[in-house]
């Protein structure tokens, strides 16, 4: 067995206990006396990391079981953490001696994927989420589970909430121009009928003449706050990437893709005992179906929230809009079902995080913090309209 693959095996399986077995430096100063003495000095570099190698952990080895008599309170003090440390060394070092042969690790890595998806697992911006997510293990020490679930919440609130405040004070400039528009809309029919009544004007040419003059009065407005719509857009072209290449990620991690060699092997192994609750294997689907429902449930339930915070009557788009992401929420839950609990983890905490910002960002200190235009009673109490549109929603009240 390869010495490197044999320490990233025994680093993996050791991280905890090293950190506070082997982070100490021990000096032994030899002197006439019968005993030695024991200095304990902590290195800055060796509290968070454990990376060593073999031949060093075999020297601290014969340094703690050696022939060297030992001052009495060390083996006192540190005894049953050295005999912990043994039995974990041999178990690690068993593990990786049994790890998935060649051809059996293509054969998972291959199983119930389409040519499309293997090409897919390759992308760049599939890889730069894939370490992302085993930097996070790494650097945590956290179960699989939760690394995942920490890499997604810092991914949300990192990357996508700024985009979020761009979006809420961009549109809340679109809604401020509103009253002055429609003003300018009124004025601009009163002289197109003018034009038509008493300058005998065509209909059609002073309907083409209105047209322009809305437009151009909707040009400069939008030029005058800088607030064009598509920068609402720009969310959206960012969140789905991410959400997009952590999905694939996730799926990489759970398949040893996008190559079975030994670093996806030993991640896959961990991943197996890395769950939680009836999910211990994240590379395996959720047979009882809860990550999917709950999928699901959380989609729908960030959806009505922001239907229910809505202020005004939605157009004819809005509810088709809506009712077409209802769709594809519905439409999710098979497909979690066929992928692992690993996606199904990281798509269950990105839509908590779409729940909870949905709440966080319709608060009316933040939006005037952010200097967001507060137009309508609805918006001064978003909560209290909320509540409102809920119960009736529910038929309550």
């Amino acid at each position: 067995m390869n010495s490197g693959v044999t320490n990233r095996v025994i680093t993996k399986t050791l991280r905890h206990h090293c950190r506070q077995i082997l982070s100490p430096q021990y000096d032994i100063n030899k002197s006439s006396s019968a005993y030695h003495t024991v200095n304990f000095r902590k290195k800055n570099e060796n509290r968070n990391h454990c990376h060593f190698p073999l031949s060093q952990h075999l020297s601290q080895k014969n340094l703690l079981f050696g022939s060297s008599p030992i001052h009495l309170s060390f083996q006192r003090n540190f005894a049953s953490e050295i005999k912990d440390f043994e039995k974990m060394f041999n178990t690690a070092v068993t593990a990786s001696k049994e790890l998935i042969p060649a051809e059996e690790a293509a054969k998972i890595a291959g199983s119930a994927l389409p040519e499309f998806a293997k090409s897919v697992a390759d992308w760049k911006i599939v890889h730069l989420a894939q370490n992302t997510l085993l930097n996070m293990h790494d650097f945590t020490g956290l179960p699989w589970w939760a690394s995942i679930t920490l890499s997604a919440l810092m991914a949300r609130a990192v990357i996508t909430l700024p985009f979020s405040l761009i979006q809420m004070h961009n549109t809340g400039k679109l809604q401020s121009i509103q009253p002055e528009l429609e003003q300018s809309i009124k004025l601009l029919k009163n002289e197109a009928n003018i034009n038509v009544s008493y300058h005998g004007w065509p209909e059609k040419l002073a309907r083409q003449h209105y047209t322009l003059a809305v437009k151009k009065e909707w040009s400069d407005l939008v030029q005058r706050e800088n607030c064009h719509p598509a920068k609402s857009y720009i969310l959206v072209l960012i969140q789905l990437p991410l959400w997009f290449s952590f999905s694939i990620a996730t799926r990489n991690l759970s398949y040893m893709l996008p190559h079975p060699d030994v670093s996806a092997q030993i991640t896959y192994m961990e991943m197996v005992v890395g769950g939680f609750g009836w999910v211990k294997n994240l590379t395996d689907v959720d047979h009882f179906l809860i990550l999917p429902v709950t999928l699901g449930l959380l989609n729908l339930a960030v959806l009505e929230t922001h239907n229910m915070f809505r202020v005004g009557e939605p157009t004819k788009f809005d509810r088709w809009r809506m009712n077409l992401f209802r769709f594809i929420s519905v439409a999710l839950v098979p497909i979690a079902a066929y992928m692992p609990a690993a996606t199904n983890i990281y798509w269950i905490t990105s839509s908590s995080y779409g729940l909870m910002q949905a709440f966080l960002l319709n608060s009316t200190r933040l939006r005037r913090f952010l200097g967001v235009a507060i137009l309508t009673p609805e918006m001064e109490h978003p909560y209290r309209h909320f509540y409102k549109n809920l119960k009736s929603r529910l038929r309550l009240a």
